[in-house]
């Protein structure tokens, strides 16, 4: 019987330590900010929003053999997994262009698309990337706390032209950028 108690607090411990890691616990602060005025190379996409992944490498890669270095990538979001078929989520993916490469825009846009994500208030919150859980933990948190802040402040997403959820991966930096449009 000792030995069972002893597998078990083990065990406990063990899980409560993997969650640590994971930054399961890691609190969320939500602010208001201006988000944006941001570049954008992207490639429309329709279906499960964790299938995003390989799309935003190889626009990334593709990017890097034009001669642009990227360092900031996106997914932005428009639908509610909670409420749409995985099948027809609607995105766009893709890399930040640094403004060393604002010159070139016109010539990249014959072989990308390319838009500009222009300034917008917006509920802003980080979140620490550590590894491919942090994409699933991130989100699930940063929403959730987005919409109990929505709900406090009386603020309907409904009502907001281009509603979505833009989220910036800083590989540099080890964080993932949320931020959701909240002005009319």
């Amino acid at each position: 019987m000792k030995k069972i108690i002893i597998i078990l607090i083990i065990l406990v411990i063990a899980v409560i330590a993997f969650l640590l890691s994971q930054e399961v616990f890691y609190p969320i602060k939500l602010k208001e900010q201006v988000v944006g005025d941001y570049w954008l190379v992207y490639q429309e996409n329709t279906g499960p929003y964790e299938k995003v992944g390989p799309v935003i490498e190889k626009i990334c890669k593709d990017l890097k053999n034009d001669g642009v270095e990227t360092k900031l990538t996106f997914g932005i979001y428009y639908d509610d997994p909670k409420k749409v078929k995985k099948e027809n989520l609607r995105s766009e993916v893709g890399a930040i262009l640094e403004a060393q490469y604002y010159s070139r825009i016109q010539d990249l846009q014959v072989k990308y698309k390319i838009k500009q994500l222009q300034n917008r208030k917006s509920l802003y919150a980080e979140f620490p990337l550590k590894n491919n859980l942090s994409y699933m933990i991130g989100a699930i948190k940063v929403y959730s706390a987005m919409e109990e802040y929505c709900k406090e402040k009386n603020i309907d997403t409904a009502d907001i032209k281009d509603s979505f959820g833009l989220e910036i991966y800083d590989m540099i930096n080890k964080k993932i950028i949320y931020a959701m449009p909240i002005d009319k």
